[in-house]
């Protein structure tokens, strides 16, 4: 199996690094689907601990592009991947605005 590989899940691509288990989860379709807020969200949503964008994105697509979404991812690497998906789904990401909160005790 490769490290990295881009799919389609509920209508969102997501380039995933397999190395890390909440990507694997999104590689083999057995992520939490089902706890996604996307179905209240009309203009504007947060999601917290935002991870590579499993549920930011579908809020994004939810509200389009009259709305935002506000996510925050505190791993800068995993930070990375939820921007990379953003731009893959070419979702407009305001990077000045938005920065990775940093936890110094977890590596890179």
């Amino acid at each position: 199996m490769q490290r990295e590989e881009t799919v389609d899940r509920e209508g969102i691509r997501y380039q995933l690094d397999l190395r890390d288990d909440v990507q694997r989860e999104l590689y083999f379709n057995y992520y939490e689907w089902g706890r996604c807020p996307s179905s209240a969200c009309s203009y504007a949503g947060t999601c917290l601990d935002a991870n590579n964008g499993a549920f930011a994105l579908q809020m994004a697509r939810k509200v389009g592009k009259s709305g935002t979404v506000h996510a925050f991812e505190p791993d800068q690497y995993v930070f990375s991947r939820l921007l990379q998906n953003c731009r893959l789904n070419h979702f407009v990401i305001f990077e000045d605005f938005v920065k990775p909160l940093i936890n110094a005790n977890y590596p890179p």
